[in-house]
């Protein structure tokens, strides 16, 4: 797919005259992958001495990588366990510049299919909301949140205009990645190439506009704003950041990233503090990022109370007795006090803030599991989360363990009760021993 003349255009007017045939030539060479290790389920070094993949330490933080080859690792083992996230590079830069501290409550407002959720929620204490209004997408983001077993993200549907009615003036950090033309997949998608025209590009910074001005009001005076997207225009970029400085935010300097340009200077505003990320210079694709603090106080409307209850004692039981058959006491503790219901699904939600009583609340936080006819059955989620709390861990081979993620039964020696089932440690899922023999808890949905 031929890329349009007038982007070229655009393009000569925002690069440096020196940088323009170099930007061209490197937008016909390969895009690239990168990959996260999540460090909540294994060391940095013991993923490196278990995988064959050749990779790259980026600079962009701890944990993050480029990949050297053309793999294909979505159905490798150790993804299917959430021990890695597969990242496009530039994509890794907006999380890991949000100054998130632990007992933050953080906002992911265009958060699917989850890498910057992932990115943030890893190294979070405190807890976040994770925020998809295509529902589909929303989907995917939950799947991608159980398999990382991140235990402290709720997980919406919601528009921006319905954030604003829900959170007024809740959380200490937000970061959104708006949707955008695309410029900076031009390497990658083809759809971007096709797309693109001048009234896309302003029609997309419209709706950035919109959606900043609502999200606005969910921010707390001295709270940070990670404005990005994966596109070069000007409209979409720079003076979106100006009109939140209008608007009572003030522009961050992030310092030095690897393979930074600077913001395009507009006017009175310091816009060149932003960072912009080029095929020609960057280790992926294209990326804009800007870090903004709040300092202006904003009028917002009451919060619309729907606040979901926490379960019933008989619920709290079933639940309770569960985790004290099968796991370590710590495991108790953590959840026993915070046990919410969605019908007769029971989640762990480590902030009650974030919950609403509303249908685009996907997920209250962990499923732990549904009751059923008086009892308690364990969810995939659990496994994924808490899975390490277990009392019965059986560590499987590779093949093996694809024996598991088929949906086939495993040979145990351990007595009967419910069990996980680890692949190098790392929790692929459960499952429930009876007389030598492990039942296969894996979802049928997953299951290769």
């Amino acid at each position: 797919m031929e890329i349009k003349q007038g982007f070229f255009d655009e393009m000569k007017n925002i690069l440096p005259s020196n940088e323009f045939d170099d930007f061209c030539s490197a937008l016909n060479t390969p895009y690239k992958k990168g990959l996260v290790v999540n460090l909540n389920k294994v060391s940095e070094s013991d993923f490196l001495s278990n995988v064959y993949y050749e990779m790259k330490k980026l600079p962009y933080g701890q944990s993050c990588f480029l990949l050297d080859n053309d793999n294909k690792l979505g159905g490798e083992i150790l993804h299917r366990a959430g021990a890695f996230y597969l990242q496009e590079p530039s994509a890794m830069i907006p999380g890991i510049v949000l100054p998130i501290k632990n007992s933050d409550i953080v906002l992911d407002v265009c958060a699917s299919p989850g890498g910057k959720t992932f990115q943030i929620a890893r190294r979070l204490q405190g807890s976040m909301l994770s925020n998809e209004i295509d529902f589909s997408r929303a989907k995917t983001l939950l799947s991608n949140v159980e398999r990382l077993g991140l235990n402290n993200v709720v997980v919406s549907n919601f528009s921006s205009q319905d954030l604003a009615k829900y959170y007024p003036n809740k959380f200490d950090c937000i970061i959104i990645d708006a949707p955008c033309s695309g410029e900076g997949m031009f390497r990658k998608e083809d759809y971007a190439r096709e797309q693109w025209s001048k009234e896309y590009v302003l029609q997309c910074a419209n709706m950035q506009n919109e959606i900043i001005r609502n999200i606005n009001q969910t921010l707390k005076t001295g709270g940070y704003l990670v404005y990005s997207t994966c596109t070069f225009s000007i409209e979409e970029n720079e003076m979106n950041v100006a009109k939140l400085v209008d608007m009572g935010y003030e522009i961050v300097d992030i310092g030095t990233i690897a393979g930074e340009s600077k913001g395009v200077k507009i006017d009175k505003y310091n816009t060149d503090l932003c960072k912009r990320f080029y095929f020609h210079k960057a280790f992926g694709e294209g990326q804009f990022v800007a870090l903004l603090k709040k300092t202006a106080q904003t009028e917002t409307s009451h919060r619309k109370e729907r606040i979901i209850e926490k379960v019933g004692n008989s619920y709290r039981k079933l639940v309770v007795d569960f985790v004290c058959e099968n796991a370590d006491e710590q495991l108790q503790k953590l959840i026993e006090n915070n046990l919410y219901a969605k019908n007769d699904a029971i989640y762990y939600t480590k902030n009650a803030e974030l919950l609403v009583r509303d249908n685009a609340v996907l997920s209250y936080g962990v499923k732990l599991g549904n009751i059923v006819k008086g009892r308690f059955e364990p969810c995939h989620n659990l496994f994924t989360a808490f899975g390490n709390y277990f009392n019965k861990q059986i560590d499987v081979n590779k093949k093996d363990a694809d024996k598991y993620l088929k949906g086939e039964t495993l040979a145990s020696t351990l007595d009967n009760g419910w069990c996980v089932v680890t692949y190098l440690s790392v929790v692929l899922g459960g499952g429930k021993i009876v007389n030598g023999i492990v039942k296969n808890h894996y979802p049928k949905g997953l299951r290769k």
